[in-house]
Protein backbone atom coordinates (compact mmCIF):
# COMPACT_ATOMS: atom_id res chain seq x y z
CA UNK A 1 0.00 0.00 0.00
CA UNK A 2 2.71 2.01 0.61
CA UNK A 3 4.19 1.49 -2.66
CA UNK A 4 1.06 2.67 -3.92
CA UNK A 5 0.88 5.57 -2.44
CA UNK A 6 4.60 6.82 -3.82
CA UNK A 7 3.56 5.79 -7.59
CA UNK A 8 0.31 8.08 -7.22
CA UNK A 9 2.31 10.67 -5.91
CA UNK A 10 5.00 10.13 -8.69
CA UNK A 11 2.09 10.04 -11.12
CA UNK A 12 0.79 13.56 -10.21
CA UNK A 13 4.47 15.17 -10.15
CA UNK A 14 5.24 14.06 -13.48
CA UNK A 15 1.60 13.79 -15.02
CA UNK A 16 1.28 10.41 -15.95
CA UNK A 17 -1.17 7.26 -15.63
CA UNK A 18 -1.46 4.70 -13.23
CA UNK A 19 -2.66 1.45 -13.48
CA UNK A 20 -3.17 -0.88 -9.92
CA UNK A 21 -4.20 -4.34 -9.20
CA UNK A 22 -5.05 -5.82 -6.15
CA UNK A 23 -7.30 -8.00 -3.84
CA UNK A 24 -10.47 -6.59 -3.24
CA UNK A 25 -10.88 -4.53 0.06
CA UNK A 26 -7.50 -3.99 0.11
CA UNK A 27 -7.73 -0.27 0.39
CA UNK A 28 -7.10 0.78 -3.20
CA UNK A 29 -9.91 3.34 -3.52
CA UNK A 30 -9.33 4.85 -0.54
CA UNK A 31 -5.62 5.58 -0.84
CA UNK A 32 -6.84 7.53 -4.08
CA UNK A 33 -9.31 9.62 -2.37
CA UNK A 34 -7.31 9.90 0.64
CA UNK A 35 -3.99 11.54 -1.28
CA UNK A 36 -6.73 13.69 -2.92
CA UNK A 37 -7.48 15.16 0.36
CA UNK A 38 -4.46 15.57 1.93
CA UNK A 39 -3.06 17.28 -1.35
CA UNK A 40 -6.45 18.88 -1.21
CA UNK A 41 -7.09 18.39 -4.94
CA UNK A 42 -9.78 17.63 -7.32
CA UNK A 43 -11.11 14.16 -7.47
CA UNK A 44 -13.72 12.09 -9.76
CA UNK A 45 -14.41 8.56 -9.26
CA UNK A 46 -16.06 6.80 -11.79
CA UNK A 47 -16.92 2.83 -11.24
CA UNK A 48 -16.71 0.97 -14.41
CA UNK A 49 -18.50 -1.40 -13.94
CA UNK A 50 -21.68 0.45 -14.34
CA UNK A 51 -20.54 1.92 -17.15
CA UNK A 52 -21.12 1.61 -20.50
CA UNK A 53 -18.89 2.71 -23.82
CA UNK A 54 -21.39 5.49 -24.55
CA UNK A 55 -20.55 6.80 -20.86
CA UNK A 56 -17.11 7.04 -22.03
CA UNK A 57 -17.28 7.86 -25.64
CA UNK A 58 -20.02 9.89 -25.57
CA UNK A 59 -23.41 10.08 -26.21
CA UNK A 60 -23.64 11.23 -30.34
CA UNK A 61 -26.52 13.94 -31.34
CA UNK A 62 -27.15 15.76 -34.83
CA UNK A 63 -26.80 19.49 -33.68
CA UNK A 64 -27.49 21.91 -36.26
CA UNK A 65 -26.35 19.08 -39.71
CA UNK A 66 -23.06 18.27 -37.42
CA UNK A 67 -22.62 15.26 -35.40
CA UNK A 68 -21.65 16.30 -31.20
CA UNK A 69 -21.35 14.20 -28.31
CA UNK A 70 -22.40 14.98 -25.03
CA UNK A 71 -20.13 13.47 -21.74
CA UNK A 72 -20.91 12.36 -18.74
CA UNK A 73 -20.88 15.01 -15.67
CA UNK A 74 -18.60 12.40 -14.05
CA UNK A 75 -15.74 13.61 -15.74
CA UNK A 76 -13.62 16.25 -14.43
CA UNK A 77 -13.79 20.28 -16.28
CA UNK A 78 -11.83 23.42 -15.41
CA UNK A 79 -14.27 24.09 -12.87
CA UNK A 80 -13.26 21.26 -10.89
CA UNK A 81 -9.58 22.78 -9.91
CA UNK A 82 -6.05 23.04 -11.57
CA UNK A 83 -5.15 19.64 -10.65
CA UNK A 84 -7.03 16.52 -9.29
CA UNK A 85 -7.04 12.03 -9.94
CA UNK A 86 -10.08 11.01 -12.44
CA UNK A 87 -9.60 7.11 -11.00
CA UNK A 88 -11.40 4.61 -12.98
CA UNK A 89 -12.22 1.60 -10.34
CA UNK A 90 -13.25 -1.86 -10.96
CA UNK A 91 -11.64 -1.97 -13.91
CA UNK A 92 -11.73 -5.78 -13.94
CA UNK A 93 -15.71 -5.75 -14.19
CA UNK A 94 -16.08 -3.82 -17.14
CA UNK A 95 -16.59 -4.97 -20.63
CA UNK A 96 -14.19 -5.15 -23.85
CA UNK A 97 -15.97 -2.53 -25.29
CA UNK A 98 -15.74 -0.23 -22.45
CA UNK A 99 -12.13 -1.06 -22.03
CA UNK A 100 -11.71 -0.10 -25.57
CA UNK A 101 -13.24 3.29 -24.71
CA UNK A 102 -11.17 3.91 -21.94
CA UNK A 103 -7.27 3.47 -24.11
CA UNK A 104 -8.03 7.11 -25.46
CA UNK A 105 -7.80 8.48 -21.64
CA UNK A 106 -5.00 6.93 -20.91
CA UNK A 107 -2.64 7.85 -24.56
CA UNK A 108 -0.13 10.21 -23.54
CA UNK A 109 -0.25 12.28 -26.32
CA UNK A 110 -4.09 13.09 -27.15
CA UNK A 111 -6.08 12.52 -23.64
CA UNK A 112 -9.03 13.08 -25.12
CA UNK A 113 -12.65 11.53 -26.52
CA UNK A 114 -14.53 12.77 -29.08
CA UNK A 115 -14.21 16.34 -28.04
CA UNK A 116 -13.56 15.62 -24.43
CA UNK A 117 -9.80 16.60 -22.60
CA UNK A 118 -9.09 15.69 -18.77
CA UNK A 119 -7.80 19.19 -17.49
CA UNK A 120 -4.52 19.78 -17.43
CA UNK A 121 -2.78 19.00 -14.14
CA UNK A 122 -5.28 16.45 -13.88
CA UNK A 123 -4.35 12.59 -14.43
CA UNK A 124 -5.43 9.19 -15.04
CA UNK A 125 -5.53 6.13 -12.22
CA UNK A 126 -6.84 2.91 -13.00
CA UNK A 127 -7.89 0.38 -10.65
CA UNK A 128 -9.00 -3.56 -10.08
CA UNK A 129 -8.59 -7.04 -8.67
CA UNK A 130 -6.60 -9.36 -9.41
CA UNK A 131 -7.93 -11.95 -11.83
CA UNK A 132 -10.28 -14.63 -9.48
CA UNK A 133 -11.89 -17.79 -10.00
CA UNK A 134 -14.51 -17.00 -7.82
CA UNK A 135 -15.38 -13.39 -9.54
CA UNK A 136 -16.37 -12.54 -12.85
CA UNK A 137 -13.61 -10.51 -13.73
CA UNK A 138 -11.48 -10.21 -16.75
CA UNK A 139 -8.17 -10.01 -17.52
CA UNK A 140 -7.03 -6.58 -19.02
CA UNK A 141 -5.83 -6.11 -22.44
CA UNK A 142 -2.29 -5.72 -22.49
CA UNK A 143 -1.98 -2.68 -24.75
CA UNK A 144 -4.13 -0.27 -22.19
CA UNK A 145 -1.60 -1.58 -19.41
CA UNK A 146 1.45 -0.64 -21.57
CA UNK A 147 -0.15 2.94 -21.82
CA UNK A 148 -0.12 3.53 -18.33
CA UNK A 149 3.09 4.71 -17.06
CA UNK A 150 2.76 3.45 -13.58
CA UNK A 151 1.58 -0.20 -13.37
CA UNK A 152 1.39 -1.99 -10.01
CA UNK A 153 0.51 -5.01 -8.30
CA UNK A 154 -0.61 -4.01 -4.80
CA UNK A 155 -0.45 -5.96 -1.00
CA UNK A 156 -2.30 -5.42 2.04
CA UNK A 157 -0.30 -3.73 4.72
CA UNK A 158 -1.23 -3.78 8.21
CA UNK A 159 1.70 -1.56 10.04
CA UNK A 160 0.37 1.01 7.06
CA UNK A 161 -2.78 1.12 6.76
CA UNK A 162 -2.65 0.98 10.61
CA UNK A 163 -0.89 4.21 11.17
CA UNK A 164 -2.92 5.89 8.20
CA UNK A 165 -6.40 4.72 9.00
CA UNK A 166 -6.93 2.55 11.64
CA UNK A 167 -5.31 4.83 14.65
CA UNK A 168 -6.26 8.06 12.84
CA UNK A 169 -9.18 10.28 14.35
CA UNK A 170 -12.81 9.62 12.96
CA UNK A 171 -14.06 12.80 11.09
CA UNK A 172 -15.99 14.63 13.49
CA UNK A 173 -15.34 13.28 16.58
CA UNK A 174 -14.22 15.44 18.87
CA UNK A 175 -12.84 12.95 21.48
CA UNK A 176 -10.22 11.85 18.69
CA UNK A 177 -11.99 8.14 18.78
CA UNK A 178 -9.80 6.46 16.22
CA UNK A 179 -11.29 4.67 13.10
CA UNK A 180 -10.73 1.02 14.17
CA UNK A 181 -12.18 -0.07 17.68
CA UNK A 182 -9.80 -1.12 20.21
CA UNK A 183 -10.96 -4.89 19.74
CA UNK A 184 -10.40 -5.09 16.53
CA UNK A 185 -7.10 -3.81 16.51
CA UNK A 186 -5.45 -5.72 19.60
CA UNK A 187 -7.00 -8.89 17.94
CA UNK A 188 -5.10 -8.18 14.41
CA UNK A 189 -1.85 -7.25 15.99
CA UNK A 190 -1.93 -10.34 17.88
CA UNK A 191 -3.11 -12.07 14.51
CA UNK A 192 -1.80 -9.95 11.63
CA UNK A 193 -1.76 -13.08 9.39
CA UNK A 194 -5.44 -12.25 9.48
CA UNK A 195 -5.51 -9.00 8.37
CA UNK A 196 -5.59 -9.65 4.41
CA UNK A 197 -4.60 -13.19 3.63
CA UNK A 198 -4.03 -13.67 -0.12
CA UNK A 199 -5.95 -16.73 -0.82
CA UNK A 200 -9.67 -17.93 1.35
CA UNK A 201 -10.11 -20.88 3.62
CA UNK A 202 -11.39 -24.12 1.97
CA UNK A 203 -15.07 -23.98 1.80
CA UNK A 204 -15.46 -20.33 2.87
CA UNK A 205 -17.09 -17.34 0.37
CA UNK A 206 -15.15 -14.73 2.03
CA UNK A 207 -12.46 -13.79 3.50
CA UNK A 208 -10.70 -11.07 5.77
CA UNK A 209 -9.61 -8.07 4.31
CA UNK A 210 -9.07 -4.36 5.50
CA UNK A 211 -12.46 -2.97 4.33
CA UNK A 212 -14.28 -6.30 6.33
CA UNK A 213 -12.28 -5.47 9.22
CA UNK A 214 -13.47 -2.07 9.27
CA UNK A 215 -17.25 -3.12 9.10
CA UNK A 216 -16.11 -5.24 11.77
CA UNK A 217 -15.58 -2.43 13.78
CA UNK A 218 -17.63 -0.30 13.09
CA UNK A 219 -20.56 -3.49 14.02
CA UNK A 220 -19.24 -3.75 17.28
CA UNK A 221 -18.85 -0.13 18.45
CA UNK A 222 -22.64 -0.48 17.42
CA UNK A 223 -23.01 -3.45 20.19
CA UNK A 224 -23.51 -5.91 17.46
CA UNK A 225 -20.86 -8.70 18.57
CA UNK A 226 -22.86 -11.54 16.85
CA UNK A 227 -19.88 -14.18 15.14
CA UNK A 228 -22.73 -15.62 12.08
CA UNK A 229 -22.80 -11.54 10.77
CA UNK A 230 -18.75 -11.10 11.62
CA UNK A 231 -18.84 -14.55 9.32
CA UNK A 232 -20.65 -12.68 6.79
CA UNK A 233 -17.53 -9.99 6.37
CA UNK A 234 -14.36 -11.69 7.08
CA UNK A 235 -15.42 -15.15 7.09
CA UNK A 236 -16.22 -17.97 9.76
CA UNK A 237 -12.78 -19.46 10.83
CA UNK A 238 -11.73 -15.41 11.40
CA UNK A 239 -15.15 -14.53 13.38
CA UNK A 240 -15.26 -17.60 15.67
CA UNK A 241 -11.87 -16.54 16.44
CA UNK A 242 -12.20 -12.81 16.98
CA UNK A 243 -15.58 -13.17 19.16
CA UNK A 244 -13.84 -15.59 21.35
CA UNK A 245 -10.89 -13.35 21.71
CA UNK A 246 -13.33 -10.31 22.65
CA UNK A 247 -15.04 -12.41 25.13
CA UNK A 248 -11.70 -13.37 26.70
CA UNK A 249 -10.57 -9.64 26.89
CA UNK A 250 -14.36 -8.44 28.21
CA UNK A 251 -13.80 -10.95 31.01
CA UNK A 252 -10.37 -10.36 32.46
CA UNK A 253 -11.13 -6.78 32.09
CA UNK A 254 -13.56 -7.43 34.79
CA UNK A 255 -11.56 -9.48 36.67
CA UNK A 256 -9.16 -6.68 36.68
CA UNK A 257 -11.45 -3.87 37.86
CA UNK A 258 -12.41 -6.20 40.74
CA UNK A 259 -9.06 -6.38 42.01
CA UNK A 260 -7.85 -2.92 41.21
CA UNK A 261 -11.36 -2.01 43.72
CA UNK A 262 -9.84 -4.03 46.27
CA UNK A 263 -6.51 -2.59 46.07
CA UNK A 264 -5.51 -6.05 44.95
CA UNK A 265 -1.85 -7.10 43.21
CA UNK A 266 -2.78 -6.94 39.23
CA UNK A 267 0.87 -8.15 37.81
CA UNK A 268 0.80 -10.49 35.10
CA UNK A 269 -2.09 -9.51 32.90
CA UNK A 270 -1.55 -8.82 29.51
CA UNK A 271 -1.33 -4.97 28.66
CA UNK A 272 -2.35 -6.18 24.96
CA UNK A 273 -5.95 -7.64 26.51
CA UNK A 274 -6.20 -4.79 28.41
CA UNK A 275 -5.65 -2.76 25.00
CA UNK A 276 -8.51 -4.91 23.66
CA UNK A 277 -10.88 -4.66 26.85
CA UNK A 278 -10.84 -0.63 26.97
CA UNK A 279 -12.08 1.43 24.17
CA UNK A 280 -10.33 4.22 25.90
CA UNK A 281 -7.34 2.69 26.04
CA UNK A 282 -5.95 4.17 22.56
CA UNK A 283 -2.50 5.12 23.21
CA UNK A 284 -1.33 1.29 23.78
CA UNK A 285 -0.81 1.14 20.14
CA UNK A 286 1.73 2.87 19.99
CA UNK A 287 3.45 0.51 22.58
CA UNK A 288 6.00 -1.82 20.93
CA UNK A 289 4.74 -5.81 21.87
CA UNK A 290 7.92 -6.47 24.17
CA UNK A 291 6.48 -4.41 26.46
CA UNK A 292 3.38 -5.32 27.13
CA UNK A 293 3.71 -7.71 30.08
CA UNK A 294 3.36 -5.70 32.87
CA UNK A 295 5.96 -6.23 35.57
CA UNK A 296 6.86 -2.82 37.10
CA UNK A 297 5.29 -1.29 39.97
CA UNK A 298 5.24 2.00 38.77
CA UNK A 299 3.44 0.87 36.00
CA UNK A 300 0.88 -1.16 37.87
CA UNK A 301 0.00 1.36 40.17
CA UNK A 302 -0.56 3.95 37.07
CA UNK A 303 -2.47 1.79 35.40
CA UNK A 304 -4.67 1.18 38.47
CA UNK A 305 -4.55 4.36 38.77
CA UNK A 306 -6.22 5.42 35.92
CA UNK A 307 -8.50 2.44 35.87
CA UNK A 308 -10.23 3.97 38.81
CA UNK A 309 -10.07 7.55 38.32
CA UNK A 310 -11.91 7.29 34.56
CA UNK A 311 -10.92 4.20 32.78
CA UNK A 312 -8.07 6.33 30.56
CA UNK A 313 -4.38 6.10 30.24
CA UNK A 314 -2.42 9.59 30.66
CA UNK A 315 0.97 10.84 29.88
CA UNK A 316 2.40 9.42 32.95
CA UNK A 317 1.88 5.81 31.08
CA UNK A 318 3.79 7.07 28.19
CA UNK A 319 6.75 8.25 30.84
CA UNK A 320 6.82 5.01 32.05
CA UNK A 321 7.28 3.26 29.28
CA UNK A 322 9.69 5.46 27.78
CA UNK A 323 11.59 4.62 31.04
CA UNK A 324 11.54 0.52 31.20
CA UNK A 325 12.36 1.19 27.27
CA UNK A 326 14.93 3.18 28.06
CA UNK A 327 16.04 0.64 30.86
CA UNK A 328 15.63 -2.45 29.34
CA UNK A 329 18.23 -1.20 26.27
CA UNK A 330 20.83 0.22 28.97
CA UNK A 331 20.63 -3.28 30.59
CA UNK A 332 20.89 -5.12 27.35
CA UNK A 333 23.78 -2.73 26.57
CA UNK A 334 25.58 -3.33 29.92
CA UNK A 335 25.06 -7.39 29.85
CA UNK A 336 26.60 -7.00 26.20
CA UNK A 337 30.02 -5.06 27.52
CA UNK A 338 30.08 -7.76 31.04
CA UNK A 339 30.22 -10.09 27.75
CA UNK A 340 33.00 -8.56 25.78
CA UNK A 341 35.10 -8.04 29.00
CA UNK A 342 34.74 -11.92 29.74
CA UNK A 343 35.41 -12.80 26.37
CA UNK A 344 38.96 -10.59 26.34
Amino acid sequence: MKNMKMAIESALALKKSGLFLGDSGIGKSAIVKAICAEKKIGCKVVSLASMSAEDLSGYPKIVMDKMKFFHSDQFPTEEDGPEGILFFDEANQATPDVLNALYSFVHSETKAHNGYKIPEGWIVVIAGNEMDDDNNSIDLPRPLIQRCAFNLIVEADFEFWKKNFADKPKKGNKEGTPNICAHVMAYLMENKSAFAPHDKIAGEKVKPSPRGWTYVSELYEAGIHDEVIFAGIIGKTEAIRFATFSEKADKILQEIRAKVNKGADISGYNVGLLYAALESFKSFREIEKSYYTIKDLEVQQCIAKHFQENDKCGDDFYKLVDYLNRRDKQEKAEELTSKTKKTK
